[in-house]
């Protein structure tokens, strides 16, 4: 009696189904440090394709860094707002990164990818609340910017 090896022709034929199929490394949070928690790790993006969601534990600001090979357009849009985190039009190979602050709770993020590019690897990070050491819109009038110019000129030059 002759058997079919029909394993492995189920397998081939499920691998080269995904093949242009984002994979998710990592989605959760995983402290890095006191500071920093990854949210989300997800590679091999080539296609405009499903959402990809991440989860923030509180308000707060979130890093988005995309490594991408290629000649074409990437678009990378948080929730459904309609100005994108990142939007980089160029080739070859190159880090792009955003910062966004977002609300508690499930966030998506939409790639999208136009011409002949492909997102090698897309991390979002929960960091810390930025500082803006009193040059914000509450900035204090004893320490303005004359203030501190003066004060580094006296002491770091």
């Amino acid at each position: 009696m002759k058997m079919t090896p029909i394993a492995p022709i189920l397998l081939s034929m499920l691998i080269c189904g995904f093949a242009g199929a984002t994979e998710v490394l990592f989605s959760g949070e995983k402290k890095q440090n006191n500071l920093v928690s990854e949210l989300l790790e997800a590679a091999s993006i080539s296609k405009t394709g499903n959402p990809l969601t991440f989860t923030r534990s509180s308000d707060g600001w979130i890093f988005i860094s995309a490594n991408y090979k290629g000649q074409g357009t990437v678009r990378i849009i948080l929730d459904k707002a309609n100005d994108p985190v990142i939007v980089h039009d160029a080739a070859g190979d190159m880090v792009v990164e955003g910062m966004r602050h977002v609300t508690k709770g499930k966030h998506t993020l939409r790639v999208e990818c136009k011409g002949n590019i492909r997102v090698e690897k897309l991390v979002v990070k929960a960091i810390p609340e930025l500082m803006h050491c009193g040059l914000g819109p509450k900035a204090s009038t004893r320490f303005t910017w004359n203030v501190r110019e003066a004060f580094a000129s006296r002491n770091w030059w």
